[in-house]
């Protein structure tokens, strides 16, 4: 999204669960936003994959297709996988792709001067990803405030196990102004016929 950042080190091994949380200083969030947080803190306060204990990650489907991608060369580390950055960039471009699903135009960058900006990255890193292989990023929408988008995204192999998942909370954004504004009802008409599509019930649009 506008602005997002990566961040180049070694994922962690299949064994271990790694939580990766950045802030971007450079956006303040909204009021509402940070409120949401402290309202979700006991819910936030563990990792995704505390919360999904009881399910089997790499077999579990949600979502619809975002991004797709394979593993270059260059896109390694000295350990021999994919490194950090290109996890964050496949999570960044996905969001794109989920906004422009929900209804968001990316022209209304130039003619609205309206666009995005993530304020809270949450990641769990499960498996590694190495040299050639294919992977799919799938992508939903987990609530939906007067600003702020909360989304969720799995990065999947094509062997169908999971490589990592990401709480993404983005601010719609006013570019010249440089503040959060309301997101725009033809989005959350989006989120609306999305979530009723895949059957989901705790998204209010």
């Amino acid at each position: 999204m506008s602005g997002s950042a990566a961040h180049g080190s070694s994922s962690a091994p299949q064994a271990a669960v790694y939580a990766c949380r950045w802030r971007r200083d450079s956006v303040r969030a909204p009021d509402e936003l940070v409120d949401y947080w402290v309202k979700k803190k006991d819910n936030t306060s563990s990792s995704m994959g505390e919360r999904e204990a009881s399910a089997h990650p790499s077999r579990r489907p949600m979502g619809i297709p975002t991004f797709n991608g394979v593993v270059y060369p260059s896109q390694t580390d000295a350990m021999g996988h994919m490194t950090v950055q290109y996890y964050i960039a496949a999570f960044d471009q996905a969001m794109w792709h989920l906004v422009s699903r929900l209804g968001y135009d990316p022209e209304w960058r130039n003619s609205r001067d309206e666009g995005w900006a993530d304020v809270r990255y949450e990641i769990d890193f499960r498996s590694e990803l190495r040299v050639g292989d294919l992977y799919t990023v799938e992508s939903e929408v987990i609530d939906l405030g007067r600003t702020s988008l909360k989304s969720k995204h799995r990065l999947v192999a094509r062997s169908g196990e999971l490589a990592a998942e990401l709480l993404m909370t983005s601010v719609y954004f006013h570019l010249k102004e440089r503040k959060s504004i309301s997101i725009p009802d033809a989005v959350r008409s989006g989120v609306r016929a999305l979530t009723e599509s895949s059957g989901a019930t705790n998204v209010s649009a």
